[in-house]
């Protein structure tokens, strides 16, 4: 199984040091303190095994255990919360709304940059209202994403494939590594079924 193999290597950011690109980098943190897990290979005469360590706990000795969990248990978790995705039977009306809605809201946005201008109203004036227009286009490009997203997620695709669609549907996952479950953040809520 593809997804199941050593991936291609992929710099870490770190001079000198070189790690692999997993189908979850940078995608799963631990619910418990919060930084990203880091994915660990162990080498068997089977085959290779991945598990998830969370990096907290590398520098807190009270940090909750088990610190990482394997790869095989996390998979059909993150496979279950994955089937839950609904995806547009019209691609290209979600794409068309969508455009709609981001020139209305540069628009709103045009507007209110010319009444700052004109001295009509302070910076301070509108902040909350060009928060809520820019948290608006976020929601908006946020439901886009899945334009380009496949109906269903072919869980054997290459390692870097496989990341680059699930960071476009999942915010973050965090990951409770000692009840074995895990909490999903999607982009676009309104993708998830309920």
């Amino acid at each position: 199984d593809e997804g199941q193999r050593l991936g291609p290597r992929k710099r870490t950011g770190r001079a000198g040091r070189r790690g692999p690109l997993r189908d979850l980098t940078t995608l799963l943190h631990g619910a418990a303190c919060g930084p990203l897990l880091s994915p660990q290979a162990h080498r068997f005469k089977k085959g290779d095994y991945y598990s998830w360590v969370c990096l907290g706990s590398r520098t807190a000795p009270d940090h909750p255990k088990p610190n990482g969990r394997g790869e095989p248990i996390l998979l059909p978790l993150l496979q279950s919360e994955a089937a839950l995705m609904r995806v547009p039977a019209d691609r290209v009306e979600l794409i068309e709304a969508a455009e709609g809605e981001l020139e209305r809201l540069d628009e709103r946005e045009r507007r209110l940059m010319e009444a700052v201008e004109a001295g009509l109203w302070s910076i301070a004036d509108v902040s909350p209202r060009l928060d809520a227009i820019h948290a608006d286009r976020r929601s908006v490009e946020a439901r886009t994403v899945i334009a380009d997203v496949p109906q269903e997620i072919d869980w054997s695709w290459e390692p870097a494939a496989l990341n680059e669609v699930l960071h476009a549907l999942w915010e973050r996952v965090d990951v409770d590594l000692a009840a074995c479950r895990v909490d999903v953040t999607w982009r676009d809520p309104s993708l998830r079924r309920p």
